[in-house]
């Protein structure tokens, strides 16, 4: 009982502090931005994909997703999941209201990069088309929902600490050291004197041998985390955007430092996915969800949005739902959308 009090104060903080109208991009809900010259696919599970397929070759071995590849100029093969394995059988899991849903795998979803001048929406629907594949889709771009003008947010105004009963909450538990929150964002000063004590560490990596992916989970010498945007394993926070975040959380207290966090004994796992301007894709988000369910977040906290359905998420989010706690910003544009 005291784990799920110590959550749901995080994720009243997250939604009360991020559903302000913040939003520091113009964004058109009707018309979401994505990269450019860059595709998102899925292969149905039953689809006999050639193992060689994103590695060495760009061959798929299904004759007409290949002569698509070729029709419009692949570049480069990505999976999404890198570290994802075929799983065989159907998964699913109970929601808090008895209902029952399947886990989609996540083997089989690639990020392709192409060189012909076709806008990536065109060619999803193009590539609907063909039967061997779930879906298609843009890979869109994503925002932060908060833009903090303080970089190492040294506000005394914690005006959400009352307002979500924290002080009640804190005279039966204050979390505890295992439970992670990661945060996926601009990633974390984890030298900040209001973290440091409370950062995520791998510990068969940082114990391990330096360029060894000692503990078998994809990522070399992922001591306190994972750079998405940069592929390596320095998720520092070049925006402060992250920060700010991780100290609402698990900012530490008594330390006569910066402010108090909801949960000051609770890990912060830092996952960088957005790039110092704040903005990233879905195919990035997505890996750093999965990175953080597979490596032990009890909660995920991502205070970022974006206009673009991906599919290549909510998969992500589904099988991650099974491990964590999600958390998601509220929104931040003031606009609301009815049909």
């Amino acid at each position: 009982m005291k784990r799920v009090s110590g959550i749901c104060s995080i994720l009243l903080v997250s939604i009360i502090l991020f559903a302000q109208p913040m939003q520091p991009f113009n964004l058109d809900p009707y018309n979401p931005e994505y990269e450019l010259h860059t595709i998102l696919i899925k292969f149905r599970d039953e689809a006999q994909i050639d193992d060689a397929f994103a590695k060495t070759s760009t061959q798929s071995g299904i004759a007409t997703v290949d002569r698509m590849m070729s029709k419009y100029d692949v570049e480069k093969i990505d999976k999404v999941f890198k570290n994802a394995i075929p799983v065989f059988g159907k998964r699913t899991f109970v929601d808090p209201n008895g209902q029952v849903h399947e886990v989609p795998s996540l083997d089989k979803i690639y990020r392709i990069t192409y060189r012909a001048d076709i806008d990536p929406k065109d060619l999803a629907e193009e590539l609907k088309k063909e039967p061997s594949l779930e879906y298609a889709e843009p890979d869109y771009y994503v925002y932060m929902m908060l833009s903090p003008d303080d970089p190492f947010y040294q506000s005394t105004d914690q005006w959400y600490i009352d307002a979500v009963n924290a002080p009640a909450v804190w005279d039966s538990t204050t979390a505890d050291t295992n439970q992670v929150i990661s945060i996926i964002d601009t990633g974390v000063d984890w030298d900040h004197p209001d973290l440091d004590d409370n950062i995520w560490i791998n510990r068969a990596e940082s114990t391990g041998i330096e360029g060894v992916d000692d503990d078998g989970n994809g990522y070399v010498d992922d001591i306190r985390g994972w750079d998405f945007i940069n592929d390596d394993n320095d998720p520092n926070d070049d925006n402060s955007h992250g920060t700010h975040v991780a100290g609402i959380a698990a900012a530490e207290t008594n330390n006569s430092i910066g402010v108090a966090g909801i949960a000051p004994n609770a890990r912060i796992m830092p996952i960088k996915v957005l790039q110092s301007s704040g903005s990233g894709n879905s195919s990035d988000l997505a890996a750093g969800i999965d990175y953080a369910a597979q490596n032990g977040a009890t909660v995920i906290n991502m205070s970022l949005g974006t206009y673009g359905e991906s599919y290549t998420v909510k998969i992500a989010l589904v099988n991650a739902y099974i491990k964590s706690v999600l958390v998601a910003a509220a929104g931040n544009d003031a606009l609301f959308l009815s049909e």
